[in-house]
């Protein structure tokens, strides 16, 4: 993670670029590797989450994306509606940020238009969510990303939650949670 401290857009923009972000539009719908790594896996919905959120278990990939007016999705849409959040809470570039949340996310809930919201409550600030967007890919063989951010403790999470991870008998394992529309993320 880079210094907090420090927040320059063009440097996280060139973090973004050096970790394998392609700006061509025709690389739009490629998947970006997980930076060091030889995988586009960024995370996992596992067996264990599927059975209880009931939804698929996949792979959540990450593409070079598109930024539209009426949104986007993918790596150029979060540099350019979501960079300067992500960057001032200490992130290298937005493939650092996607792969910290693909991978600690303790909350799962549903979204809006088959999307659904993973949610990652602790972290070094508990009182900052960090968020992400996925939906099922064209393919149906993976997530995609379409967002992520960040969001505060105290606001609720648009969706309704239904998994989070709990600690039963000292082993920390997925629950289903009753879907619902309100309350502290």
């Amino acid at each position: 993670m880079a210094d907090p401290n420090t927040f320059d857009p063009q440097q996280f923009f060139d973090h973004t670029v050096a970790d394998g972000h392609s700006r061509d539009p025709g690389h739009a719908d490629l998947f970006v590797v997980v930076p060091e790594t030889d995988t586009t896996n960024y995370g996992l919905i596992d067996v264990s989450l599927s059975e209880v959120a009931r939804i698929p278990s996949l792979p959540i990939r990450l593409t070079n994306g598109r930024d539209r007016s009426s949104g986007g999705y993918g790596i150029a849409h979060m540099l350019e509606g979501h960079n300067s959040g992500i960057a001032l809470h200490g992130y290298w570039s937005v493939q650092d940020f996607v792969h910290e949340v693909a991978q600690e996310f303790d909350a799962v809930y549903e979204g809006y238009h088959g999307r659904w919201l993973l949610v990652y409550r602790k972290g070094k600030n508990p009182s900052l969510l960090r968020l992400l967007v996925i939906e099922l890919g064209k393919q149906r063989d993976h997530y995609s990303v379409v967002s992520g951010w960040f969001v505060s403790a105290r606001r609720a999470v648009s969706g309704k939650l239904v998994a989070e991870k709990i600690e039963k008998d000292g082993i920390i394992t997925w629950e289903r949670r009753a879907p619902r529309s309100e309350g502290p993320g």
